[in-house]
């Protein structure tokens, strides 16, 4: 500290004793003693500003160390935090995705039984139609074969009839009444008989 103390006044002195210099000596040397001396002067100023400022310097720049450095550690944690929950992220994502894959799998499983249930009941379905509509057919050829055998005996009994009206004359027609008349009667006696 007391070497301070004298380097500081010899800083101090110095400019006393370059000003006490006379100008008149020669012009070339108080150039350079002017110049000297403002040196001294700019030296002296700024040694005495940073030696005034170097504490409060010192004191501000390890503060504002300690703060970039606390600065740095918190932005650490922050980093580690942040890598911990994407890594997090990223696991989340990874099952998701599976879940994904695994509900896909299970979509397409479903979709391919579905589909198979579809067509195994349209299948029957058709099946079923094919039966209905060859019941349909078959009463529909039964009722159309008993409509022309209804529709058969009627033209062949009309066409009977015809002849019949043509071949029988009154005469025949009694003699058939009669001799019909006759059967029964023999039944009628058979039956009482018996």
């Amino acid at each position: 500290m007391m070497k301070k103390k004298q380097i500081i006044l010899i800083l101090v002195a110095i400019p006393f004793f370059l000003f006490m210099l006379s100008p008149e000596e020669g012009s070339h040397s108080s150039h350079y003693a002017e110049f000297i001396g403002k040196m001294i002067n700019f030296i002296v100023l700024f040694g005495g500003l940073a030696y005034l400022l170097r504490k409060p310097a010192i004191d501000f720049l390890q503060k504002r160390g300690q703060e970039i450095a606390q600065s740095l550690e918190e932005e650490a944690d922050s980093r580690q935090e942040s890598e911990k929950k994407l890594r997090k992220a990223k696991i989340r994502l990874e099952k998701i995705a599976k879940e994904i894959e695994a509900l896909k799998g299970e979509a397409e499983k479903e979709g391919q039984n579905r589909k198979k249930e579809i067509i195994h009941t349209s299948k029957q379905e058709a099946e079923r139609m094919k039966k209905l509509a060859k019941q349909q057919i078959d009463m529909l050829t039964k009722a159309s074969i008993r409509e022309l055998k209804e529709y058969v005996a009627e033209l062949i009994t009309a066409s009977a009839e015809e002849r019949i009206q043509k071949r029988i004359t009154q005469r025949k027609h009694t003699f058939l009444i009669d001799q019909s008349i006759e059967q029964i009667e023999k039944l009628y006696e058979k039956s009482n008989y018996n």
